[in-house]
């Protein structure tokens, strides 16, 4: 196979199930053997790196409401996380303007293109909200 780099011309090979591994292995390792190789340690990286990489698969994302940044085609967790952090504080913000804002009934109804005809509050305004929408309808139930 042709291994002509400096690292692979040492006086001899020594293959990886031939070096021990002396430091321990994290908890969530597969290796519970006490006798480790560094075989056993690359193995054990490369199948935790394929979990984790098919784990934080996003290419289903972005097909609803919200669009992601792409960074050379793909979507990044970082980008995805920073997209939810956003909404979630516009949402946030949304909320707090509805509890602390003013009523419903300031609440206005231009552009709902709703035709009042003749239809007017009691000083023969134009009704511009909801409150005054609702009022002037009780008013005109109750003459």
């Amino acid at each position: 196979m042709g291994c002509n780099s400096i690292k692979n011309r040492c006086f001899s090979e020594t293959f990886a199930t031939c070096v021990r591994y002396e430091l321990d292995v994290p908890t969530f390792s597969n290796i519970k053997d006490k006798c480790k190789s560094i075989e056993d340690t690359t193995k054990d990286l490369y199948e935790l790196v394929g979990e984790v990489k098919e784990n934080i698969d996003l290419s289903d994302l972005g097909n609803k409401c919200l669009n992601y940044t792409e960074v050379g085609g793909k979507k990044l967790v970082r980008s995805v996380l920073l997209k939810y952090e956003q909404e979630i504080c516009d949402l946030k913000d949304k909320v707090k303007n509805l509890e602390s804002g003013s009523s419903i009934c300031n609440k206005s109804i231009e552009g709902c293109g709703i035709n009042f005809g003749t239809l007017e509050d009691e000083c023969g305004n134009p009704i511009n909200t909801l409150g005054e929408a609702l009022q002037a309808i009780v008013d005109k139930i109750n003459i």
